[in-house]
């Protein structure tokens, strides 16, 4: 699921989680847009994973790396 909030015309915030049933863990992954300049957006997020740590290797999305992106977009 996920959703999202705008701050104000041009920055709006989000964050969206993927949930696994069978072991409980979970990514979440933030993000913040901006739009700095007509037809231009900045979008900064990353991606979080949580979950128990098991040394066997069930928990599936606590063992993701962490991540962050940048991402620039430009509509014409």
């Amino acid at each position: 699921f996920g959703g999202g909030y705008t701050v104000t015309p041009l920055k709006t915030i989000g964050l969206s989680m993927m949930s696994n049933l069978n072991d409980g863990s979970k990514l979440l992954s933030p993000t913040f847009d901006y739009n700095f300049k007509e037809d231009w957006l900045v979008q900064l997020g990353g991606f979080y994973g949580t979950g128990p740590n098991e040394l066997d290797g069930s928990s599936e999305f606590a063992y993701y790396p962490k991540a962050v992106f940048v991402n620039l977009k430009n509509f014409f």
